[in-house]
């Protein structure tokens, strides 16, 4: 063999072994820091499970002020006519109360005209 041939099979060998040491103390490292390195892509998923929730709930708020200002527009109309009605009853009430003493509202004209 030339020395040329055994000079760089050392080096290939010192490589290697150069290698071999970095891929161990790779994977002691990434051992010992797993749980760093887990919290960050944690924290990514739950950010993004966080913002899913904000757009989530703002578009319930949205959904409930409008259904609110429907109903109240709805609530606005429905109490017009219950108060309408309850005048009509209270009419209807008074004539039930003079009917009942035998009181009656005449209801025809009884004047002869030709």
């Amino acid at each position: 063999m030339t020395p040329i041939t055994i000079i760089l099979s050392a080096i290939i060998i010192a490589l290697l072994v150069l290698l071999i040491k970095s891929s161990q103390k790779l994977k002691k490292y990434n051992y010992k820091y797993k749980d760093i390195i887990d919290v960050d892509a944690t924290l990514s998923d739950r950010k993004k499970d966080f913002d899913n929730w904000a757009q989530k709930i703002e578009n319930q708020r949205i959904q409930f002020n409008n259904d609110n200002k429907e109903l109240n527009q709805d609530y606005l109309v429905k109490k017009g006519i219950y108060e309408s009605l309850l005048k009509e009853t209270s009419l209807l009430e008074e004539n039930l109360e003079d009917i009942s003493y035998g009181l009656y509202k005449p209801h025809y004209n009884w004047s002869l005209t030709s």
